[in-house]
C-alpha cells in the first residue's frame, strides 16, 4: 500500500469517528439508545388508547417530575410514564404510561 491511500485510509477512518457514520452495533448486542417496552406497557398504552410513538416522545421531550417518572404536557392533555434503566444492560425501561385531562 502506497503513501497515498495510507493516507486515504486515515483520513476516512478519522471521518468516519467525527461524524459517527461508522457506529455499528456487534450482532447480539442491545441498542441502549432506544427504549425498551414491557408487556404490561402494551396492555395499558392498548386499553388507553396510546401508542409507543407516545411514550417516545414523552421520553425525548419530556420532563422529569420525580424518580423514574416522566411526563409531557399537550393541549388540553398530558402523557407520563413510568420508566428505569437496567443496571446490566443500561438500557431505558418502559414499564407503563399514563394520560390525563389538563383543567
Amino acid at each position: 500500500m502506497g503513501w497515498f491511500a495510507e493516507i486515504q485510509a486515515i483520513l476516512k477512518a478519522a471521518a468516519g469517528q467525527l461524524t459517527n457514520s461508522s457506529h455499528v452495533s456487534p450482532p447480539g448486542s442491545v441498542d441502549t439508545r432506544e427504549p425498551y417496552f414491557t408487556k404490561n406497557f402494551h396492555r395499558v398504552t392498548h386499553a388507553r388508547g396510546l401508542t409507543e410513538a407516545d411514550a417516545r416522545d414523552v421520553y425525548y421531550h419530556g420532563s422529569v417530575i420525580k424518580q423514574n417518572m416522566m411526563s409531557k404536557k399537550y393541549n388540553g392533555y398530558e402523557i407520563g410514564i413510568y420508566y428505569f434503566v437496567d443496571g446490566h444492560t443500561g438500557r431505558t425501561i418502559i414499564t407503563s404510561v399514563w394520560k390525563r385531562d389538563r383543567c
